[in-house]
């Protein structure tokens, strides 16, 4: 038990990264109505361009975590104007794991789909208390703080983020209100994919990269909003974390094989008393 302190905090470093996702997941679905399976594989491409840009461009990882993150939105900009904005609603699911497939055999093709060590200049330690980790992984916890604050922020005080509340609780009416639905629709796509792209650049570091990366992660996202209620920003951040920390713990005193299993008992244990998730609306 001595070591529950890092259990946590080796948790909550896993539940950034889980929140980063979830949002972006949640965003999407909220207002495109569309479960992104390609998410996380849009995760996994900015933390190969935060790698390469590292290697063959600028060996500064901070300007990488920059570059890699406005290369991700730009590509799911893109990827909703070029493809699922052409698309009826009813496909857009078949066509999220068509992107699956087509961004796996992409990084296949560049990367070659060998592992790759990702490191950083940020292997220094820091210590609190009973609790240490490296400077890489308190980057990540800081960020994703950061930016969880910044994008409740965003929804509850700025006109456009109200817009797109708006569109998620009701889209027929928001366009009566001269809401462009198809700008809500890009601007969720791009923040979200955004987000990913964030969590891959700061991530990647702390794992090896492979193509196949980001597929457990979309599952694990997809349980985090579930959980948290679909539709509730607030209710992924507070999934992921729950969701994090308690794999991270049994993972410590139990078993890592089976830690994985956890997100889902605990979704099924919430499904079985709020239907809704915590924060779902009805």
């Amino acid at each position: 038990m001595d070591l529950l302190p890092q259990f946590i905090m080796n948790g909550i470093i896993q539940g950034s990264n889980y929140a980063l996702l979830a949002m972006g997941l949640s965003m999407t679905y909220s207002i495109m109505r569309m479960v992104n399976f390609a998410h996380a594989q849009l995760y996994m491409i900015s933390a190969y361009l935060c790698y390469s840009v590292m290697k063959y461009w600028i060996s500064n990882y901070l300007v990488a975590i920059v570059l890699a993150t406005i290369a991700g939105a730009i590509l799911g900009w893109l990827i909703e104007r070029i493809v699922l904005r052409r698309a009826q609603r009813q496909n857009l699911f078949v066509i999220s794991l068509g992107l699956v497939i087509v961004a796996q055999e992409v990084a296949f093709i560049i990367w070659e789909g060998f592992a790759i060590n990702f490191s950083t200049p940020l292997t220094g330690l820091v210590s609190f208390g009973p609790v240490t980790l490296t400077q890489q992984k308190a980057l990540v916890i800081v960020v994703a703080i950061v930016v969880e604050l910044a994008v409740l922020m965003f929804f509850r005080l700025s006109r456009f983020g109200k817009a797109m509340v708006a569109t998620s609780a009701n889209e027929d009416a928001a366009q009566l209100m001269g809401i462009n639905a198809h700008t809500m629709s890009s601007a969720a796509f791009t923040i979200g994919t955004l987000l990913a792209a964030l969590a891959g650049s700061l991530v990647g570091p702390l794992f090896s990269l492979t193509p196949g990366m980001g597929t457990p992660l979309s599952i694990t996202a997809l349980i985090v909003i579930i959980f948290g209620g679909i539709g509730s920003i607030g209710g992924a951040i507070i999934g992921a974390y729950t969701i994090g920390i308690l794999q991270s713990v049994y993972a410590g005193l139990a078993s890592p094989e089976w830690s994985t299993l956890v997100g889902f008992v605990i979704l099924i244990i919430m499904l079985s008393f709020r239907p809704r998730g915590l924060f779902g609306r009805e």
